[in-house]
């Protein structure tokens, strides 16, 4: 990307943007993998001109989703391990307790996501909503500034999957201690208690994009 360079589409939106997608033949796949850097602006308000959210720079990676399923927003996501598409696409959810974390899915997509084959961008840095867990307790017990994680689903298809929790709750982890010193997916910038499961919750990315 040019430094002055308008990205290809907008946050908020998917390359396609409900068009028809050939899955035997994806276009423009010079696109993923690109980046490109964005003010952190809420384009969830209705009014006038889109008020500042934060006063951080967010960094935007074009993706493809080789998920099979649609991946929803606010969720966190792992690269395709497959030779030529690290970095480019990403395969389902965070389904492990602190594993590495490709990056959460653009936090102001629709509720029905970016569909399978179809190209998003996801925040590798800086400012983005992520879910908590669905059950009621530690993990949902974040004050801000504290690091967090992904958490253990069943799949990473799962509705359980791609959520955040404290980093230090480790019960049941099956990633490395080490290993998980390292993924660290970054730090609250809002406040939660136990009982708000569900709940979209601010956080800046760390930015370990690979």
């Amino acid at each position: 990307m040019a430094r002055d360079e308008n990205p290809p589409f907008s946050l908020g939106s998917t390359w396609h943007n409900g068009g028809t997608i050939d899955a035997n033949n994806l276009q423009d796949t010079h696109l993923e993998g690109q980046e490109w850097v964005f003010d952190d602006v809420d384009l969830s308000s209705s009014s006038g001109a889109k008020p500042t959210r934060t006063p951080f720079k967010k960094r935007g990676c074009i993706v493809r989703n080789a998920s099979g399923i649609a991946i929803l927003p606010n969720r966190a996501v792992t690269w395709q391990a497959t030779a030529g598409n690290y970095g480019k696409r990403v395969d389902g959810y965070c389904d492990l307790t602190n594993e590495k974390v490709a990056g959460i899915v653009d936090d102001f997509l629709p509720t029905a996501g970016c569909p399978n084959n179809d190209m998003c961008w996801l925040i590798v840095e800086g400012p983005v909503n992520v879910l908590t867990d669905l059950a009621n307790g530690v993990n949902n017990n974040i004050a801000i500034g504290d690091l967090i994680g992904a958490l253990t689903a069943v799949t990473s298809q799962a509705t359980t999957a791609g959520r955040m929790g404290l980093l230090g709750n480790t019960s049941g982890a099956t990633v490395p201690l080490f290993e998980s010193a390292n993924n660290v997916l970054g730090r609250a910038l809002s406040a939660r208690t136990t009982n708000q499961t569900n709940t979209a919750t601010l956080v800046y990315v760390n930015g370990g994009r690979i």
